[in-house]
């Protein structure tokens, strides 16, 4: 079988040209078409087949094989499938060679020997492994010898010297030569590397064996520049793969008129241009049909550290990353050996905040019944992590190697927050992959990532998970190995890496051992941590390894249970293979193929585990338990109740093993846990899996929980509908059963009306309702469970549009805008409401209809000022506007200044002043309040906006404000539009309300300047009642009119266009009682501003106003029209909260 290849080269250069090479990808693009797409390639002049065995993880690979990969795979081609393509065109008089293409996990899942004997069966001559390494291809070779099968080696530009002889040493027909660093892929316009001459002839020093050279060939002058450049054959594999995708049910056609067109076939071969001279004979002879005898030919680069544990580890990585390893390899064992190094990296401890502390969990402890608990309080790190200990480690030797550009993977967003951090601190370009699930439940620690100026680039390859970006990581990697280091997070990936993040991360299990000495004079009995790719569980294991009489035991996440496909236990029901370089523990289906896996938690949702931990397993040292995803939301709830420590869910998982393990043991034993992340990051994505099975399961009914602790409501039902169609089917239940129905966008409601404002209320909770989509007008559909910052966020991320919303990030848009929607920007462009230019509503009986300027007009008023009385609305369209370029954040404090009632009322009438003299393009908040403690003599006060305009404007505008300011700390800032949210707000992607207080709240609109004798009552109030109170309490001022009152009165049912200045009173207290002087209090206080006040915002909403009250100050003459359009569209009163729109005036 090798004799065939070897005479189709030797035939091509008697006649002085190039062997034509091609690829397909068997099973693509369906499981019938690669017969005859092979035949056809024949037909086109091709002289060799690559046919490529499919598999889940190529990642050596550009997009298009890649994609062909998936295809293949969905069309469930496997193997034994290529063996039989390769049978039938036999069958059908194919005379090709063909070489079976692709990764190693697969043959090894089959089994080598039997691979390579149904191969020759089957009429192959030979295979192309692209992640073989060179320990094994002895192996492998002499099997395929055996059967007279070749093994092609592959030779990348990077490849050494002495990496070169070896390889040519065992190649037996021709030798692949990798044109390019980087992945496949070709293209029309990019030109053939111009190295190319040179790195033939570096090859040609050692063999005289047929070089065919592939990685960019698309058309017929890049052939021929090949050709010309010395190679004996041309590959061309993605751009036929391309192709066959244009082409449909065309694609033998079209391959064969594409190879034909390569060829020039029908007209006289090219021959190739005159090659030089040989400067030297080859080094080693054309090899014989079995030139290797045992092991009688080695490596001759071998590592400097061991790159293997047992059966586990190793280098199975594409030719171009082997020189880069070992680069690395030698640069961490001299850092190993180097004390000034060692120094360095614990210069940085203060900066990690190390040594991490060792933590007696007590109540837990004592819930368990068992052994004592021990956090080790990895955290408590600087980033939340024990991701910084390797991240400051790696940071620093690819300093040492010269690398300027950093590269990571990410699961949980821990590592890729590390990693940003550490190149912001020493100035290095960052870019962090992240599979595009994981990007959505972990938002948070994405927006961290980007606010420390890295790039993360989301996934969507495969499951979108860890493991896959992983996969593209390592393509960046290979395509920039000259700039780039590659970060990785955890103890896999091959030699040797395990082995540096495992150096890194050992200061953990240091920490413990010599921390326990010290407290309680002895080893742990056990030190436990979750595993993933288990870089915090061997930082905390290896210290231990040698210490027998400390039981190590990792906790693997059990996901849905190991009884279905639906979990991450590696090590529990995984077997050996080989993934991103590594031989290991994998989930993997019976032919090799990477399986999908499942985890609550980001971080531990990954199908392999590192190389050390397979060892361990193996040799009995450790053992590997399994925690389910209720099992870990349980572990989370205990600790987060009982020790007041919020984990990652990754931890949760180590928690309850911990748990059922000190169980288990005396009360004076010890176990250590690696307490490895802290769930800030997670708590979004609790509060979004707790509703329904979990809240149930759990008996944990944090759904129920509003902004606002002092009011308390159980509804019968919380629902929480994906679609429109939900939300119809919610609502007809509800109606039926004569349930008052309210919607919840956000929770953010002051009396809790988002939860009935009594008991028994149907709640509708829209929050897993948000799309948000902008067509090229601007027009945005906008579904009501996005929050106010998700919607800046994302109109910001398409094409950087804006609204003129709230400031508060987590406020429901459903809500805020029903009842109007000011902030900042409205005295510029008005309400928000005001650019609602259509809404999709489900009404009282069900029905799914539009409300709009032409359709259901008195509705579409309604709805725009009182919108929560008639129906559900499940999406809002709105007409957003360009963002201003320039946005100037500004504020003046006096914090440090001890301010007495009278500087503070001479300041607030100075400030209303400038506020009335404002142009609309300056906003202007006013706070004052309480000093905190509670307790002292002290008001506090600032004063706060934005300016939508130039620099130049505002420094001419605050010039007026000198006299101010003076006493007080005056800053602002330039922004985009986005950090001047930001600079207001905070992060925009927090997505749940601040933590929730008891409290109380009221509002009231001036329809004029607040006169002399409104701000010396207030102020002479506050003087003699405002500091006898036992609650915090502050008063907000807000400049209305500009854009808001341009409007007319009547454009929307938002009745106080006239507003010139907002009062927001709020007096709260945490977590102690609402005192019971906090609500009058408070009511006074508003009465000395306004005694009688005639409007208020309905989104400040106050429950103690009586009805006559509120329907005058929310709604004022506008109230006789809402109940008649009541009347028509919700005559049941289906929608109902304490203070609805009803039925009779």
């Amino acid at each position: 079988m090798t004799e065939l290849l070897k005479r189709t080269f030797a035939a091509r250069k008697a006649e002085g040209t190039a062997a034509f090479v091609t690829f397909v990808t068997g099973g693509y693009p369906t499981k019938d078409a690669t017969v005859d797409i092979m035949l056809a390639m024949e037909a086109g002049g091709t002289d060799v087949i690559e046919l490529g065995m499919p598999f889940s993880d190529p990642i050596a690979d550009g997009p298009a094989i890649q994609d062909s990969n998936t295809i293949a795979l969905n069309n469930n081609v496997g193997y034994e499938d290529c063996l039989q393509y390769v049978r039938d065109a036999r069958a059908k008089g194919l005379k090709a060679p063909v070489l079976l293409m692709g990764y190693y996990n697969p043959i090894i899942a089959y089994g080598e020997e039997k691979a390579v004997k149904d191969a020759h069966e089957a009429g192959a001559n030979g295979f192309i492994m692209v992640d073989l390494p060179p320990e094994e291809a002895i192996k492998f070779r002499e099997i395929c010898a055996k059967e007279d099968i070749s093994y092609v080696p592959l030779i990348a530009p990077s490849t050494s010297l002495a990496r070169i002889k070896f390889l040519a040493s065992i190649a037996d027909t021709f030798i692949y030569v990798v044109s390019k660093m980087g992945t496949t892929g070709s293209s029309a316009n990019v030109a053939i590397n111009t190295s190319l001459p040179s790195i033939i002839s570096r090859i040609r020093e050692y063999t005289p064996v047929p070089l065919a050279v592939g990685f960019g060939v698309a058309t017929r002058a890049q052939f021929e520049t090949v050709s010309d450049a010395g190679a004996d054959g041309v590959v061309v594999g993605s751009r036929l793969v391309s192709v066959i995708r244009d082409a449909g049910s065309n694609a033998p056609e079209a391959v064969r008129a594409y190879c034909a067109e390569l060829t020039a076939q029908g007209q006289p071969r090219q021959v190739q241009a005159q090659r030089p001279a040989s400067a030297v004979s080859p080094a080693l002879p054309v090899p014989e049909s079995n030139p290797l005898a045992g092991d009688s030919l080695k490596v001759t680069e071998p590592t400097v550290l061991p790159a293997r544990f047992g059966a586990f580890g190793g280098q199975y990585v594409p030719e171009a990353l082997v020189d880069c390893l070992v680069e690395l390899e030698q640069a961490h064992k001299a850092a190993l050996a180097d004390p000034e190094f060692w120094k360095e990296f614990e210069g940085f401890y203060g900066y990690m905040n190390r040594p991490s502390k060792l933590y007696f969990a007590e109540r837990l402890t004592e819930a368990t019944g068992g052994a004592r608990i021990w956090f080790k309080r990895e955290d408590l790190n600087h980033t939340g992590s024990h991701k910084i200990n390797n991240a400051i480690g790696q940071i620093l030797l690819a300093r040492r190697i010269g690398k300027k550009r950093i590269i990571a993977e990410t699961g949980a967003g821990q590592h890729g927050v590390a990693t940003a951090t550490v190149c912001a601190r020493f100035g290095m370009e960052c870019v962090v992959y992240m599979g595009a699930e994981d990007v959505r439940r972990q938002a948070l620690n994405v927006f961290r990532m980007r606010m420390l100026g890295a790039t993360v680039v989301p996934v969507h390859s495969g499951s979108k998970t860890l493991k896959d970006a992983i996969n593209d990581a390592m393509r960046d990697w290979v395509t920039n190995l000259s700039t780039t280091h590659y970060l990785v997070g955890s103890a896999i990936g091959p030699h040797p890496f395990p082995t540096i993040v495992r150096d890194f991360q050992r200061i953990i299990g240091r920490e413990i051992k010599s921390q326990m000495a010290e407290i309680k004079g002895k080893l742990p009995d056990a030190v436990v941590a979750c595993v993933g790719g288990g870089s915090n569980a061997i930082g905390t294991f290896y210290d231990f390894i040698n210490e027998p009489g400390v039981r190590l035991v990792g906790v693997e996440a059990g996901g849905e249970g190991v009884d279905t496909k639906h979990h991450s236990a590696t090590l529990s029901l995984g077997v050996p293979g080989v993934l991103h370089g590594v031989r290991t523990y994998l989930l993997q289906s019976a032919s090799g193929q990477i399986t999908e896996t499942h985890s609550i938690s980001a971080g531990l949702d990954y199908p392999g585990v590192g190389p050390e931990h397979a060892w361990l397993k193996d040799s009995g040292r450790a053992e590997y338990i399994v925690a389910t995803d209720e099992e870990a939301l349980r572990g989370f709830r205990m600790c987060t109740q009982l020790e007041g420590i919020i984990p990652a869910l990754e931890s949760s998982h180590a928690i309850w093993g911990t748990v059922q393990i000190a169980k288990t043991l005396p009360k004076d034993h010890d176990v250590v846990m690696c307490l490895s992340g802290r769930g800030d990051k997670d708590v979004e994505q609790i509060s979004e899996l707790l509703p329904g099975k979990w809240a149930e399961k759990l008996d944990w009914h944090i759904a129920l929980a509003n902004i606002n602790t002092r009011i308390s409501y159980f509804p019968t039902a919380i629902v929480f509908p994906n679609t429109a169609e939900d939300v119809q089917k919610y609502v007809k239940c509800g109606a039926a059963n004569g349930v008052a129905t309210v919607g919840r966008s956000g929770g953010h409601s002051y009396a809790s009306y988002g939860v009935g404002g009594k008991d028994g209320a149907l709640v509708i909770d829209l929050s897993r309702m948000k799309a948000l989509s902008v067509d090229d007008s601007g027009s945005a559909k906008i579904q009501t469970g996005n929050r106010l910052g998700e919607i800046a966020e994302k109109l910001w991320d398409n094409g950087q549009r804006a609204l003129p919303h709230g400031v508060c990030p987590y406020v429901g848009s459903g809500g805020h805008t029903a009842f109007g929607g000011f902030g900042p920007f409205s005295r510029v462009a008005g309400l928000l409401h005001d650019h609602v230019t259509s809404a999709e509503i489900v009404l009282a009986n069900g029905t799914l209809t539009t409300a709009s300027a032409t359709q259901n007009q008195d509705l579409f008023w309604a709805l725009r000022g009182a919108g929560a009385s008639y129906g559900i609305v499940t999406e809002w369209t709105f007409s957003t506007l360009p963002a201003p370029p320039t946005v100037i954040s500004y504020r003046v404090d006096y914090n440090t200044v001890v301010l007495t009632v009278q500087q503070a009322k001479e300041l607030l009438k100075s400030w209303q002043k400038i506020a009335l003299s404002a142009p609309d393009s300056l906003s202007v908040i006013c706070s004052i309040g309480r000093a905190l403690p509670i307790g002292g003599p002290d008001l506090y006060l600032d004063f706060r906006g934005t300016y939508y305009g130039t620099k130049a404007e505002f420094d001419l505008l605050s010039a007026n404000w000198s006299s101010i300011y003076s006493p007080g700390n005056f800053t602002h800032k330039v922004n985009n539009w986005y950090d001047g949210l930001v600079a207001l707000s905070g992060p925009l992607s927090t997505s749940e309300p601040e933590a929730s207080i008891n409290f109380f709240a009221k509002s009231i609109f001036t329809k004029s300047a607040v006169t002399t004798s409104q701000w010396d009552r207030l102020f002479d109030f506050i003087g003699k009642e405002g500091f006898d109170v036992d609650v915090d309490w502050f008063i907000e001022f807000d400049r209305y009119g500009g854009g808001v009152s341009k409007q007319a009165p009547d454009f929307t049912s938002f009745a106080h266009r006239d507003a010139v200045i907002s009062f927001q009173f709020f007096a709260g207290i945490t977590p102690d009682p609402f005192p019971a002087d906090g609500v009058p209090f408070l009511n006074k206080l508003a009465a000395v501003v306004d005694p009688k006040p005639k409007a208020a915002y309905a989104n400040y909403v106050d429950p103690t106003l009586t009805p006559a009250q509120w329907k005058s100050q929310y709604f004022g003459r506008h109230y006789p029209r809402l109940v008649s359009i009541k009347r028509a569209v919700d005559p049941k009163n289906v929608f109902r909260f304490p203070q609805s729109i009803g039925l009779s005036l």
